[in-house]
């Protein structure tokens, strides 16, 4: 699975996690938060992950990761990119 989970920090995971709790009071209020600060190219992602493009792409063929595909572009929403992470990270610790 996720061979480089090293690759995101504690503090990116503090900085998602402050993110989400944001975007969840927003969607309580019934706003839709699909803004340029909650989207990530696909650049950004694998620069942050430590991984290829390549690789990244490979994680959304094995739909370890949600994207959004608008005008040929691939991003993905930043809340919504660390529930994937955390997923992807207790699976591969659960691994042998």
């Amino acid at each position: 699975m996720m061979k480089n989970c090293n690759a995101i920090t504690e503090a990116h995971l503090l900085e998602f996690y402050q993110e989400l709790e944001r975007v969840l009071k927003q969607i309580a209020q019934g706003i839709i938060p699909l803004t340029k600060e909650n989207l990530l190219s696909d650049r950004d992602v694998y620069e942050m992950m430590g991984v290829t493009s390549r690789t990244l792409r490979k994680y959304r063929q094995l739909h370890y990761l949600g994207y959004v595909k608008m005008n040929g572009l691939i991003f993905y929403i930043k809340p919504l990119l660390f529930l994937d992470l955390m997923r992807m990270y207790y699976r591969s610790k659960k691994e042998p």
